[in-house]
């Protein structure tokens, strides 16, 4: 699963596609503003029409970088993390369907179905991810706790798979509006605590955490302003009404795909910077991090390289065993024991 957040091309291609999605959010920002009566209906159509094709393209694009991940892996013949990347690869397929559903027929219930399909597949995938790591963790007492995360993660997404899954209301059904913000509230702020807990135990350790910390609490924060205008604005929305409550979950569903577009794409500069050897200078524009990023005071370049040991990877977005004259494959999210001398790592993942 970390392979996706590891890989220069999908990093940016799933930058480029939030960056669509942002440009979707608006348009439906504006065609909720701009409604004034039956006589801009047509406009407004219009524009939910042009951002729901948008939602489309976003999903696709996502789905490209999921697939430019499957691509990497099958070419490396990396097959420990393939049947996880292709089961996520196989949920993006599922929710691009989705979004052509939604776009081609607006307000059909068949695409809110195939949507909470797609998330489903998703939050199996994070439950088993779940599982496996749970009986390594009981194999091995040594390893550092993170069955929790997936699991709470995955959780938050199937609940999420179920708001999705709601049929989308009439104005006159308050219940309804209500429920699905809800459930989307309840599901965004599991795989939000899920995040910050990882981070509070230091396995999501990167330069841009706060950026994305902002971005996922936004996704909390347009869940529940859904929430709240379903419990307002619905059952007898006036003309003004809808042109205030409707555009802020949009609004703020752009802000945060702006910023999670910023996290995808900063990562894929500190990638095209990654170090060479630990601490080292990157062959790019940035800078590498770890024991061995000492700069002589007259501006010279780094030390040598450090002898072997965990370093942190920027490639990778955690840790990396470095054997003392070249990185290895061997990668972990957390500390965990010293290996032996002169062996490798005692758990890699």
């Amino acid at each position: 699963m970390l392979r996706l957040v590891r890989s220069q091309s999908t990093l940016a291609i799933a930058s480029a596609s939030l960056a669509v999605g942002v440009l979707g959010s608006l348009l439906m920002v504006v065609a909720y503003t701009t409604y004034s009566g039956p006589a801009a209906a047509p406009t407004s159509r219009d524009l939910v029409t042009a951002a729901l094709w948008l939602g489309f393209v976003q999903l696709l694009g996502l789905a490209l970088a999921v697939g430019a991940t499957v691509w990497r892996l099958v070419v490396t013949r990396e097959r420990d993390d393939l049947w996880e990347v292709m089961v996520a690869g196989g949920a993006m397929l599922i929710l691009v369907i989705a979004g052509l559903v939604i776009a081609v027929s607006i307000g059909s219930a068949g695409g809110n179905v195939v949507l909470a399909v797609g998330y489903a597949v998703w939050a199996v995938l994070l439950v088993a991810k779940a599982a496996r790591r749970s009986l390594l963790e009981h194999d091995d007492p040594q390893e550092r706790r993170q069955a929790p995360y997936w699991l709470l993660a995955g959780s938050g997404l199937l609940v999420w798979a179920a708001a999705a899954g709601v049929p989308d209301p009439s104005l006159d059904d308050v219940a309804l509006a209500v429920t699905k913000g809800a459930l989307a509230t309840v599901g965004s702020v599991a795989v939000v605590a899920a995040v910050s807990l990882a981070h509070g135990d230091g396995f999501l350790r990167f330069r841009r955490f706060r950026l994305l910390a902002v971005a996922v609490w936004l996704v909390v924060g347009s869940a529940l302003a859904s929430l709240v205008v379903g419990a307002v604005v619905f059952g007898s929305p006036s003309f003004d009404a809808l042109r205030v409550g409707f555009p802020i979950p949009w609004l703020i569903q752009g802000v945060g795909s702006g910023l999670f577009a910023a996290v995808a794409w900063g990562q894929v500069y500190e990638i095209r910077g990654g170090p060479s050897y630990p601490g080292g200078h990157g062959h790019g524009h940035g800078r590498g991090h770890g024991p061995g990023d000492v700069v002589r005071a007259s501006g010279a370049g780094p030390v040598s390289p450090p002898p072997a040991g965990w370093y942190f990877s920027p490639e990778h977005g955690g840790e990396r065993w470095w054997d003392g004259e070249k990185w290895t494959t061997f990668q972990r999210s957390g500390p965990i024991p010293p290996a032996p001398e002169g062996g490798p790592p005692t758990s890699p993942e």
